[in-house]
């Protein structure tokens, strides 16, 4: 019996050993590369979860074991501004730094002035809330997984191709929804992450803050304005941010006597939707119930 446990050890650890090691930044492109990557590839997480993203800056220690992975895979510069030169300082080639949005164009700004001083360089990063960019994504991280292990190259292509798939169908599962929505703009107590999703399905959203980061406070002027409009609107549901306190939202809601719903740009999910399982795609899927809620 004895033999046979070591026996399944070393048969286990033979078979992590021969996984990819794939670090990835943030919740996106962490789940599209382990929708590719299967039991192929060890996929991991750089940013902890439960913290905001775009604030995010690695450790020392986290630096240093980037040098470690096969694979470093990322949104865009834009987004992580960092990771260039993490990655140098941590030994990881040039070919094995997988900018993820590489085939993306990617829309510019709202507010350029802002969007540079936090980084992103009057780009708007947040790309992969259009399912078509998604889809690229996924390709590009299907690319480099080929590349770095030919010998399961058509895995991953069947993997990538399954996983587009079910994206296109959430897609047109979303187009139809929100054409039956009664009305096409919702107020948001968070910062300027839905451009591409608003754009895809004719949307349009009103938000407090100015660009695209959710460290910097909206105005007075800013908060008197969304309120005046929501009472004028008629609306009886405000949206706020995931993982970011609630206050904002609850203080508007109180006003207008508004019920406050979430919506996530899935940069990040708590430790216990992490281990629940939660997917980008169901993120999505809870997004457009809860837009249903509000316009329909």
């Amino acid at each position: 019996m004895k033999k046979v446990f070591l026996l399944l050890l070393l048969i286990t650890a033979s078979l992590a050993a021969g996984k990819i090691k794939v670090i990835t930044s943030i919740f996106p492109v962490y789940d599209l590369s382990r929708q590719v990557g299967g039991e192929l590839c060890d996929v991991s997480m750089l940013i902890p979860p439960g913290i905001e993203a775009h604030s995010y800056e690695p450790t020392p220690k986290q630096i240093a074991g980037l040098g470690k992975c096969d694979l470093l895979i990322y949104t865009n510069p834009y987004m992580e501004p960092w990771i260039a030169k993490a990655a140098r300082g941590a030994g990881v080639k040039s070919e094995d730094l997988v900018n993820s949005c590489e085939n993306v164009a990617l829309l510019s700004g709202t507010n350029d002035e802002e969007a540079d001083h936090h980084g992103h360089g009057g780009k708007d990063p947040h790309a992969w809330l259009d399912i078509e960019n998604a889809a690229k994504m996924t390709e590009t991280i299907a690319s480099a997984f080929e590349r770095k292990d030919p010998a399961n190259a058509l895995q991953y292509r069947r993997n990538a191709k399954l996983y587009i798939k079910a994206l296109l169908d959430f897609d047109s599962a979303a187009k139809k929804s929100i054409s039956g929505f009664r009305k096409k703009k919702f107020y948001f107590a968070g910062h300027f992450a839905y451009g591409y999703f608003v754009n895809r399905y004719g949307l349009s959203y009103t938000s407090p803050f100015k660009g695209f980061s959710p460290d910097a406070e909206p105005t007075p002027k800013a908060l008197a304005k969304m309120s005046e409009q929501i009472k004028k609107d008629g609306t009886t549901i405000i949206y706020r941010e995931e993982l970011l306190s609630s206050r904002l939202a609850d203080a508007l809601a109180s006003e207008g006597g508004l019920t406050v719903l979430e919506l996530s740009a899935a940069h990040n999910v708590s430790k216990k939707e992490l281990e629940k399982g939660v997917t980008f795609l169901s993120i999505l899927s809870n997004n457009l119930n809860n837009l249903e809620r509000g316009l329909k």
